[in-house]
């Protein structure tokens, strides 16, 4: 992780809060030391105590998991109606979603724009 060089807290400081916590030191006082909330400093405390010393480094912020994603079945039906050739807004009114969800699954589905029309079902030009 890149970390700006004015950082309250780097893994470095995070070890020696720690140290600090380990020879009995109160929450409270180190927190108010170190310019830190005592929330932050327990925080790191029961991450020290859950993982040791790898719970000191930093980790991504990304979740795990986006569970208010479309189910799979309907993601089906989208794209089932898409290769249909039916628009963002039929789709969304025929299965009464909100249009943003109905082109946000299109674009995961690398659907954005109509697939081209077959030969066999081409108008002739007028």
């Amino acid at each position: 992780m890149n970390q700006h060089k004015l950082a309250r807290l780097t893994p470095l400081g995070r070890w020696g809060m720690i140290q600090r916590l380990e020879r009995g030191e109160a929450v409270a006082q180190v927190a108010r030391q170190l310019q830190l909330s005592t929330t932050t400093v327990r925080r790191w405390w029961r991450r020290y105590q859950r993982d040791g010393a790898a719970g000191l480094v930093d980790r991504s912020s990304r979740p795990h998991r986006s569970p208010g994603g479309a189910p799979r079945w309907r993601r089906r039906q989208i794209a089932r109606r898409r290769a249909a050739r039916r628009s963002s807004l039929e789709i969304a009114a025929e299965l009464q979603m909100p249009v943003a969800t109905v082109v946000q699954v299109q674009r995961r589905l690398g659907w954005r724009r109509l697939p081209p029309p077959d030969a066999q079902t081409a108008r002739a030009p007028l």
